[in-house]
């Protein structure tokens, strides 16, 4: 039937891939740092030995205002002094509006050391006597607010120094945990009997795909995250587990394949719902095709669309210009229909699938707008830019394989036996 034929003519689309079966090992540093048991005086002394990882120092809020010369900067300390409003003064003597002195929160250790101590050291709303600036000129400081230095008792510091020390202690492991896996494997342990002898925990994956798909979505089993982990499995044989894998996030993998099944087609018994559907969704899309295109037809090459599709309760919008890069900014019209258009003449109409394959778009071109490359020199010079470089790239590759195809190397034994 129907079915038959459109199975037959996807079969490919249908059809199981290879599933494999695996015992695997896969361990992280999170999962050592659970079982390193720390008692109180390890984490006193790495307590004490780093103070100040506990201690946010005292920040203020300054402002500044900055002379040319130390005769100046002293003037308007001198006017401070008497009582003068600081940004009055900042004003009169720099014309720097009272907005603009505020340079930030500070603590000591984002300061030149020259500066730190005296700013640090003077009253919140007093003015610093004229500093000589690191990087020439003169300057007067003012703290107008502050939050004084915290320190994180230990108790409070105890569970972050715990987890902290015990995963640095659990990375330190891996190596020696690295040998030992190994060690098991080559005298010819399985996975499952290394993690015995390991204390650890050993999992396994029932019929997973390259691309990680189970064979039974129902079965909720949890793909590891790890980049290489299938990889493995399809580069591994049955029965014979994989050197130890340091993972590129950080852990440490043995996979062993156990079972492989084989790609196979399937028969209609087993995917005739999906097919069903799939073959329901191709017929409406051709009804449609043709629906849409018998419709255009009446209203031929300078018909009226509304006109013609009036018995359908369909309406056409007039869209604004777009490029042939840009999607119009209609729900479920994409690029397809864009390259349609601009392969139209004026007055052409077109129809091609929508986004999600179950309509059919209708579109007229009505006129095309020449570029303009002087409207966007921005753009243009990108494009030249990129074709530039394009081109520099190509001529440094054609260069390379030239000079490789032509360029013959020897080694010079007697050279080496002279210098080495």
């Amino acid at each position: 039937g129907d079915l038959e034929k459109f199975l037959e003519a996807n079969l490919t689309e249908y059809s199981a891939p290879e599933y494999r079966s695996v015992d695997f090992l896969l361990v992280y540093p999170d999962d050592l740092a659970r079982n390193i048991e720390l008692d109180e005086a390890q984490l006193r002394q790495t307590y004490d030995a780093a103070p100040g990882a506990w201690t946010r120092a005292e920040t203020r809020l300054f402002q500044q205002m900055s002379f040319p010369t130390e005769d100046a900067a002293n003037a308007a300390f001198e006017e401070l002094q008497g009582g003068a409003d600081f940004a009055q003064v900042a004003f009169d003597q720099t014309g720097v509006a009272a907005e603009e002195l505020d340079l930030g929160w500070f603590a000591p250790g984002d300061l030149f050391p020259e500066l730190a101590g005296p700013l640090f050291a003077a009253p919140v709303g007093d003015a610093v006597a004229p500093l000589a600036s690191p990087l020439g000129g003169w300057l007067i400081f003012r703290a107008t607010d502050m939050t004084p230095e915290q320190v994180t008792p230990y108790e409070e510091a105890r569970d972050a120094i715990a987890t902290s020390l015990s995963l640095r202690m659990a990375r330190d492991a891996m190596f020696g945990l690295a040998n030992d896996m190994d060690d098991l494997l080559a005298t010819g342990a399985n996975v499952a009997e290394t993690a015995a002898a390991l204390e650890l925990d050993a999992r396994s994956l029932t019929r997973v795909s390259s691309f990680g798909a189970t064979e039974d979505p129902m079965s909720l089993q949890i793909i590891p995250d790890a980049p290489e982990f299938l990889d493995e499995i399809y580069f591994g044989d049955i029965d014979f587990p994989s050197p130890v894998i340091e993972t590129s996030d950080g852990g440490l993998l043995v996979v062993e394949v156990t079972e492989i099944v084989e790609a196979r087609l399937r028969g209609l018994d087993e995917v005739e719902g999906h097919v069903l559907a799939d073959w329901r969704e191709q017929k409406l899309a051709e009804l449609a095709g043709e629906a849409a295109r018998s419709i255009a037809d009446v209203a031929g090459i300078m018909g009226e669309l509304n006109a013609a599709y009036s018995e359908t309760g369909v309406s056409f919008d007039t869209l604004t210009p777009f490029v042939r890069t840009q999607a119009p900014g209609i729900d479920n019209v994409g690029l397809e229909t864009v390259a349609a258009l601009f392969e139209a003449r004026p007055g052409e109409i077109v129809i091609t699938p929508s986004v999600d394959g179950q309509h059919q778009v209708v579109a007229r071109l009505l006129d095309i707008v020449s570029s303009d490359p002087i409207a966007d020199p921005e753009g243009l010079l990108a494009v030249e830019q990129s074709l530039t470089n394009g081109l520099i790239s190509d001529v440094v590759d054609q260069n390379t394989a030239a000079m490789y195809d032509s360029t013959s190397v020897s080694i010079n034994s007697e050279l080496l036996e002279e210098y080495f």
